[in-house]
């Protein structure tokens, strides 16, 4: 979404003040599943884990990075949505359930949506995002 692409820069010089290490990305992927299909005799560990396949487009991905650019770690989703958009109960109960698959993988991982153009939240939004961690509202588009 063209508007968390404008919103990723800032937020990115924003976090860096804090911790050199934090990232903001528009758009990266985010694996929401891992495959084990069996495990080694006499114990837990995989014996053959498949690596995932499939990510979910993040509209705002906050992770950490090693010093050396080797390793990542995501720690906040944020989806943004704007007035008119996919702020709705449809959008609300989907974007839950995506929160939810990318915990599964990621159970540090918090998530949430940032919805721009409204005055309030919407109750359906509180009722129907019981994967989120958060909801957030700017009445304006913009930052202030």
């Amino acid at each position: 979404m063209k508007w968390a692409r404008g919103l990723a820069p800032r937020l990115e010089q924003t976090l860096r003040e804090k911790d050199q290490l934090l990232r903001v990305r528009a758009g990266r992927g985010v694996p929401y599943f891992y495959e084990i299909h069996s495990y080694k005799s006499g114990g837990t560990e995989p014996a053959d884990p498949r690596p995932y396949r499939d990510c979910y487009s993040t509209d705002l991905l906050v992770y950490d990075e090693t010093a050396d650019g080797t390793t990542w770690v995501p720690r906040l989703v944020i989806e943004c949505k704007k007035r008119g958009g996919d702020a709705t109960t449809h959008g609300a109960i989907a974007y839950s359930v995506k929160a939810a698959t990318h915990k599964n993988v990621h159970p540090y991982l918090r998530y949430g949506m940032l919805i721009g153009g409204y005055e309030h939240i919407r109750p359906y939004l509180v009722r129907h995002g019981v994967g989120f961690d958060f909801i957030a509202v700017w009445e304006e588009l913009e930052p202030v």
